[in-house]
């Protein structure tokens, strides 16, 4: 539930933004869609993300570590 009341957060503070810098329609769809897309990742555990990456030889950097 987290997650997903951020998510909105996000979407509606990107969509601020984009109305302020008076962004066009269709780009502004990709702005909603981007905002509310961006922490999908986040319904999975940090052990799951680190087995996922490891397994399609995705290389952690120590900042992404420290975020999980």
């Amino acid at each position: 539930m987290h997650i997903y009341n951020h998510s909105l957060q996000v979407v509606n503070n990107a969509v601020e933004l984009a109305n302020r810098f008076h962004v066009r329609k269709e780009i502004k769809n990709n702005v909603y869609i981007a905002a509310l897309l961006h922490d999908v990742g986040g319904i999975y555990p940090n052990d799951q993300r680190v087995l996922f990456a490891k397994r399609y030889g995705i290389e952690l950097s120590l900042r992404n570590i420290i975020f999980l």
